[in-house]
Parts: C-alpha cells; structure tokens; sequence
C-alpha cells in the first residue's frame, strides 16, 4: 500500500493489526517507518519509542529513533538513543551508527573510540577498519596514530570499493609513499570521477608530486561539485597558491 502511494490504507491496516495485538513491535515499528516516510518526524518517534518500550532488546527501533533525531537536528538525543540500544540490544550496528554520528558532529575523539570499541568485537570490519584509519589520518598528528593508521589501512589492500581504495591511498600520502598513493587514486577516481573526495585527495597526491596541472584540474573538479566535503578548505587554499604560482 505504501509504495503505490495508498498510505491511507497501510496505515488502516497496520492499525487494525495493533488493535488485535497491541503489543506487536513490528507493526509498531513499520508504522514509524510510513510516519518518517512521509516527513512526520515526532509522530515517527512516538512509533519508535513505543516500540522499543515493548521489546527493549529489539535493535532495529533504536536505529530508527536516531534517524529521527538526527532529521530533527538533534544529535545527542541520537547518541542517548543509540547507547541505550547499545545497552539493551547490544546490536554492533548501533555502535558503528554512534560512531557516525560522532563523526557528523566532529566529536573525533570519542568517534575514534567508538572504533576502537567495534573492532575490539570484530577485529575484521571494514567499516571500522576504513573509518578509523581515516580519522586517525586525518585528526591526530601524533607517530603513534599515522602508524596504526598504516597497519589498519594494510587490511584494507586488496578492496576494490573506491571509498576504502580513497583510505588506502590517503593513508600513504599522509606517510609520504606517493607513487603508491596516486596510482591507488587514479583508479578510484576512475571508478567515481564525479567524487569530490576523491578528486580532493588525487590532485593534493599530483601536487606533491610534482604534476601541477593535474593537481590544479583535479582540485577545480572536486570543488566544482558543490558537494561539501572533508578538506574543502585546504582544497581552496592549495588551489590559490597553485593560481597564485601560475
């Protein structure tokens, strides 16, 4: 009903399931699905959070609840949700979903943390493995942490994604091994031409490279997107200079 655009219906038939089984959490939390669908957010929550008040160990409502949060610019109630899922649940997703959030509000430290937490549970996530690799890169200055940038990024190697393929490489530029970080780069950035990340990261591994042109025509693209992006400051200064230079 929902996806032909009858919510009228789904709803109707959802509440005629609740009516027989007030307790039934997947009604309950499905319901909050079709109410965010539709863009009514606190509705969505009060779906959510009655879910959750019926099957507290239930991990998907947790998720939802901070989704909500979050589309409602409000970040630490993100985070209580997904501690208490964390808590109750005990779900992993929930802990790589903090993170993120974590990330999203620039709380490095405790999004580093959070990382570390994961792969302590799963030493092989690739989400965590690639993440943390990147945040330690690119947060933190200190020897100890560009090192465990490297070994964890060495998991990573033989991943085809290009945004792990992005971490690899920058991973190199930041230990300064930039023939290695340009040709990982250059076949990203060939899987994804329109990602300004990804471009970002080429033309600053060209530039110190000695390729001038293509850092300045890689930099252009990547800032020509629109798409706000990780580093888009030292993107606009590292291209000043180049103009500057000629």
């Amino acid at each position: 009903y929902a996806k032909a655009g009858h919510y009228d219906r789904a709803y109707q038939r959802l509440d005629a399931i609740l009516a027989a089984k007030p307790d039934n959490v997947v009604a309950l939390n499905l319901k909050g699905e079709l109410l965010s669908a539709q863009g009514r957010f606190d509705a969505a929550i009060k779906q959510f959070s009655a879910a959750i008040d019926k099957s507290p160990k239930w991990w998907i409502p947790y998720r939802n609840l901070a989704g909500m949060q979050l589309r409602l610019k409000r970040p630490e109630q993100a985070v209580a949700a997904l501690r208490a899922g964390m808590e109750k649940a005990g779900e992993l997703a929930l802990a790589t979903d903090l993170a993120s959030v974590y990330e999203q509000t620039q709380q490095w430290d405790q999004a580093i943390e959070t990382y570390d937490g994961v792969l302590q549970r799963d030493p092989k996530s690739i989400l965590a493995l690639n993440n943390l690799a990147m945040l330690l890169v690119n947060q933190r200055v200190d020897a100890a942490s560009l090192a465990r940038a490297v070994k964890l990024s060495a998991e990573l190697e033989k991943s085809n994604d290009p945004a792990v393929m992005d971490t690899v490489a920058w991973v190199k530029y930041k230990n300064g091994d930039f023939p290695n970080a340009l040709s990982i780069l250059q076949q990203a950035a060939a899987k994804v031409p329109n990602s300004p990340i990804l471009r970002f990261h080429l033309g600053m591994v060209q530039l110190r490279s000695g390729d001038h042109t293509g850092a300045r025509s890689s930099i252009e693209a990547a800032l020509k997107t629109g798409v706000p992006f990780q580093g888009a400051d030292e993107a606009r200064s590292a291209l000043e200079s180049m103009r500057r230079t000629g």
